[in-house]
């Protein structure tokens, strides 16, 4: 007897693993370009050129400081891109890669462009004296700050969790039955 809608011990199939693993694939994500442009975009597909601005589309990471300068007026964190030097766009508008031998040479590089080795808020950085911070002090600025998630994105992977509960549930009744 073949299986269809119905399973064969009677109740609704849920989303297969693949189906499940495909959505999340597939989930928006936001992109930020240097001068500030948003894109959704999926986010399995990580850093990639704007192909209408040229610029390269960075994850966009949000800052939790309370007393951020950013922070909207609604209470809404300020967003930006992390950009990092490994990337560039090519004459021919496309993402280009810059390979780093080392970790040092990458860290190196990230320095020498006036970056931070991890994402680091922007507008935290107008108000922080980095020399006088201490590493706990450092260390709290950096919990601030992680990569942002669309709202619906959120809503959407609590389903999808739900549906892998659900799909993982079946198959132990399933195996069970045979």
């Amino acid at each position: 007897m073949a299986c269809c809608a119905l399973s064969c011990i009677g109740e609704p199939q849920p989303l297969t693993f693949e189906a499940i693993e495909a959505k999340r694939m597939a989930m928006p994500d936001l992109f930020i370009t240097e001068k500030g442009k948003q894109i959704r975009a999926p986010g399995i597909q990580g850093v990639f050129v704007d192909k209408g601005s040229r610029e390269i589309a960075w994850p966009a990471y949000a800052c939790d400081n309370p007393k951020c300068p950013g922070r909207k007026a609604d209470g809404q964190p300020y967003l930006f891109p992390w950009s990092e030097p490994r990337f560039f766009v090519t004459p021919e508008g496309t993402l280009g890669t810059i390979p780093f031998a080392t970790q040092n040479d990458w860290q190196k590089a990230v320095k020498s462009a006036g970056g931070h080795l991890v994402p680091t808020c922007p507008e935290c950085l107008k108000t922080r004296r980095l020399s006088e911070e201490t590493a706990e002090q450092q260390g709290q600025f950096t919990k601030f700050v992680c990569r942002y998630e669309l709202p619906e994105s959120i809503v959407q992977r609590a389903q999808l969790n739900v549906q892998s509960q659900l799909r993982k549930a079946y198959d132990e009744r399933r195996a069970h039955h045979k």
